[in-house]
């Protein structure tokens, strides 16, 4: 399943052809394209996506058995119907407005619950979706924060920048609020939690719990075991 949105820039198209070309082009499967929540589509886009397709017609034919592709409204679906003109399908392949009409044609029984998941993914903010993607893992890169989240790391950075953040802010407040649980609930040592929330070192933990809250983690713990 591919979900796009937005108005993906060509570093997203990129990104995501690198995806689909470190695929398995032997299993057989079916394949969802998920754009009803594009608002407008580059023509450089278009053509990264297209070109890609046309190279690796063959492989696809061998391993997809059928393709549905879910489009947005307005003129932004009419280009993305007007896929089928420049790509010559060698599988069944059918455009759907709706999520339930789609699913049910890639033949999943699981169709209505499978469309509030995809319904829930692409209303979630983005940021939402990386804060809560940060609170299971600390130690995550951004290249690898992006791919999970179906953008490209220039995508994200950009997003962040626009909401007055950036991934190593995010990552930092995710591993302080982590290091505070630890400190208050746990008798763990300082150097299993620095390694706990992703630090190098005792002494990198300690500046920086310093540097974010005004104390050390040994202050931070005496103080909130008094209260």
């Amino acid at each position: 399943m591919t979900l796009l949105f937005g108005r993906p820039p060509p570093d997203a198209a990129r990104e995501l052809v690198a995806i689909l070309d470190a695929q398995d082009f032997v299993t057989p499967r079916t394949s969802l394209f998920d754009a009803s929540a594009i608002e407008a589509i580059e023509t450089e886009s278009f053509a990264i996506v297209t070109e890609h397709q046309n190279r690796r017609r063959a492989d696809l034919s061998k391993c997809v058995q059928r393709q549905a592709i879910i489009t947005p409204r307005g003129m932004p679906g009419a280009i993305v119907t007007g896929y089928r003109a420049v790509f010559e399908f060698s599988y069944p392949v059918e455009f759907f407005t709706e999520r339930v009409a789609a699913l049910e044609f890639l033949a999943r029984p699981d169709a209505l619950a499978a469309v509030e998941e995809l319904a829930a993914s692409a209303s979630r903010p983005l940021l939402v979706r990386l804060r809560n993607l940060l609170g299971t893992s600390l130690t995550i890169a951004l290249a690898e924060a992006a791919r999970l989240l179906g953008v490209s790391e220039r995508s994200l950075q950009r997003y962040l920048q626009t909401e007055g953040t950036s991934f190593l802010d995010e990552i930092q407040t995710a591993r302080i609020a982590t290091a505070k649980r630890l400190l208050a609930e746990t008798d763990r040592k300082l150097t299993a939690i620095a390694t706990d929330v992703g630090c190098a070192s005792l002494q990198s933990f300690s500046t920086m719990f310093r540097r974010v809250t005004g104390e050390t983690p040994s202050e931070f713990r005496a103080r909130s075991r008094t209260a």
